[in-house]
C-alpha cells in the first residue's frame, strides 16, 4: 500500500524519541527531505513537490484516526509533518518498543560507552549483523541486521571524547547517501 513504509517510519521514528526522552504529551515536528518521502511513499523520483505535497495530504487525511491531524509545512525541499499530540498518545500507547531498539539506546547513552558494548547489543539479537566501516565517508562505524524483521535501520556511530553518538537511517535513504 502507498504510504505503509511511511507510516511505518512516522511510529518508528516517535517511538525512537518516546524511548530516549520518554513519553510526554506533545505534538511532534518530523522532518523529511521531499525525496526521502518520496522514497517512503515509493513515488517517482521525478514528481514534483507541489505533487508529492497533494499525495502526502491525501495519505495523511486517512491516518487521522491514528496519527491526528498532521500539519504538514515546508521549506523548499524539507518538509515537516507536525504530528499532534493526539498522534504521538497512539504511539505511546499502541505501538510496542522494539526490545532491540531500547536496549540499543539504553546503552549508547550510558557515559564511557564503547564500540565492543554495542556491538554485543547487535550481535545479542542476530549472528547475521553487517558490519562497515564507514569513517572515510563520513559515517563512522556502520550497523545492520541482515533479518530487517529485528530492525530495518541503518545505524551510524561515531565515539569522540564526548561519547557515542549515532544516526539511524532507513536502508533506502542510507542507499542515496
Amino acid at each position: 500500500m502507498e504510504g505503509q513504509v511511511l507510516l511505518q517510519n512516522i511510529y518508528d521514528t516517535i517511538k525512537e524519541w518516546q524511548i530516549k526522552i520518554g513519553y510526554q504529551e506533545e505534538s511532534m515536528g518530523l522532518y523529511y527531505p521531499a525525496n526521502s518521502l518520496k522514497r517512503l511513499m515509493k513515488l517517482p523520483e521525478n514528481m514534483t513537490l507541489s505533487e508529492l505535497l497533494k499525495k502526502l495530504d491525501i495519505f495523511l487525511e486517512g491516518k487521522v484516526d491514528t496519527l491526528g491531524k498532521v500539519v504538514v509545512s515546508n521549506q523548499k525541499d524539507r518538509i515537516c509533518l507536525q504530528i499532534p499530540k493526539e498522534g504521538t498518545a497512539y504511539v505511546h500507547e499502541h505501538i510496542l518498543a522494539s526490545p532491540f531498539l531500547k536496549e540499543f539506546i539504553e546503552k549508547i547513552t550510558m557515559p564511557g560507552c564503547t564500540l565492543e558494548e554495542i556491538k554485543k547489543v547487535f550481535y545479542k539479537y542476530s549472528t547475521n549483523v553487517v558490519e562497515k566501516d564507514g569513517i572515510h565517508d563520513g559515517l563512522g562505524r556502520i550497523f545492520y541486521f541482515e533479518d530487517e524483521t529485528i530492525d530495518s535501520y541503518v545505524y551510524c556511530l561515531e565515539f569522540d571524547e564526548f561519547g557515542a553518538t549515532y544516526h539511524r537511517f532507513d536502508k533506502l535513504d542510507f542507499q542515496h547517501l
